[in-house]
């Protein structure tokens, strides 16, 4: 008998944003910020959300910058970053809709220290970004009989 190991697929960026009208729109290409007290190493970072640096650039959010995020990362690789410093490269950022977004299968529940976020206000928050960003969760799995 021959036994297969499992085999799982990585998240996309279909995972995370289920439509937008325009990426050269919605999209910012810039360096992200990591202002927290130490190095970060995100594995999984995208649907990571950020907020402004405070001098027009964007920074990693953490727990209790919800109502302060301003984007999403959409990056599908590993990031690294020193304290105080910016990724060596542009990083693709959603910043403004109109957009649709699952949510449940996109945004962290865990910021890169391991708080957890409050997904209510990130998911509002970015629904008040103009044009909105709708955030749906995904539907849950519903058995069915037939007779």
């Amino acid at each position: 008998m021959t036994t297969y190991a499992l085999q799982t697929q990585p998240r996309r960026l279909g995972d995370l944003l289920i439509f937008e009208m325009h990426s050269g729109y919605q999209r910012a290409s810039a360096p992200v910020k990591n202002a927290s007290a130490a190095a970060v190493d995100i594995t999984d970072p995208l649907g990571y959300p950020v907020k402004t640096d405070g001098a027009g650039g964007y920074a990693l959010a953490f727990a209790g910058d919800e109502a302060s995020v301003i984007g999403l990362i959409l990056f599908m690789n590993e990031l690294s970053i020193g304290v105080g410093v910016y990724t060596p490269f542009n990083v693709p950022i959603l910043i403004r809709g109109p957009g649709i977004l699952n949510y449940s299968q996109g945004l962290p529940t865990l910021d890169a220290a391991g708080a957890s976020f409050n997904i209510t206000t990130i998911v509002s928050t970015l629904k008040a970004i103009s044009p909105p960003l709708i955030s749906y969760a995904e539907p849950t799995l519903q058995a069915t009989q037939s007779s």
